[in-house]
């Protein structure tokens, strides 16, 4: 049976520039702030995309976004051959005909891309620019391992991102008034906050966590909207490109 989405994509993959400054306040980008065409990274986008798309290589990706989709890691062992190849179909037809826009953004050096699952920023995956410039002026320089090294990372943050943008479309997006509450850095004054927004508006909040079978393993608690479905979609498809600390995982 295939799967409702709480939100309906209509955005078709383009890509754009923004600041870390504007996406907090929830600002989206302008038409021209688009990235030109002729821009190299363009080139590795679509092509991901077409990748995750055709059916081989890349399905431990697509099984990933079906089990976040599905709630259930173990969704496959549930399925007859013909169910899962639907499921698969399902995610396929959604990145092949509304893939999320992206946005290439400056942010902390340890940090690959991110994801607001709020406001109107919800059909954008972010990547950092960082990673981008890299990996455009290898390829400019024609320094193939670095090249290869940086292309593995990208791909491996967009397959991250997507695990966040599957979360929200399927199971609905996070309010601007939760969002603006979490984002305020005094404990104290966070609770208040969020204790202003009513338990009816927080229980409906806390039902889109990621849940707890799909975060990573190293996750104790389920208390992030944000979730772990991205490391999830990271660590079930090609084991995980990300940094430690302490034995966590970040």
């Amino acid at each position: 049976m295939a799967h409702t989405f709480a939100l309906s994509p209509t955005s078709t993959g383009n890509l754009y520039t923004s600041t870390i400054t504007d996406l907090d306040n929830l600002v989206v980008p302008l038409e021209s702030q688009a990235v030109s065409e002729d821009y190299e990274f363009r080139t590795l986008w679509r092509a991901h995309f077409l990748e995750l798309t055709t059916p081989g290589f890349h399905d431990p990706v697509i099984d990933a976004l079906v089990a976040i989709v599905e709630r259930s890691p173990n969704w496959r062992q549930q399925c007859s051959i013909d169910n899962i190849c639907a499921k698969r179909d399902q995610v396929r037809t959604v990145l092949r005909c509304n893939p999320p826009h992206g946005i290439i953004v400056a942010m902390d050096k340890a940090t690959y891309g991110c994801y607001y699952n709020t406001g109107d920023l919800w059909p954008y995956i972010c990547i950092a620019r960082n990673l981008v410039v890299q990996w455009v002026d290898a390829q400019r320089k024609l320094t193939r391992y670095r090249g290869l090294a940086l292309t593995a990372v990208l791909k491996a943050t967009i397959d991250h991102e997507l695990g966040h943008w599957f979360s929200t479309i399927s199971h609905g997006k996070i309010s601007v008034g939760y969002f603006l509450a979490m984002s305020i850095p005094d404990e104290a004054e966070r609770e208040k906050a969020l204790d202003e927004l009513g338990p009816q508006h927080l229980q409906t909040m806390s039902s889109l966590a990621t849940p707890q079978a799909l975060n990573a393993p190293w996750m104790e608690s389920n208390d992030a909207l944000m979730g772990e479905a991205g490391n999830f979609v990271e660590v079930r498809s090609r084991g995980g490109i990300m940094d430690y600390a302490n034995g966590q995982g970040k």
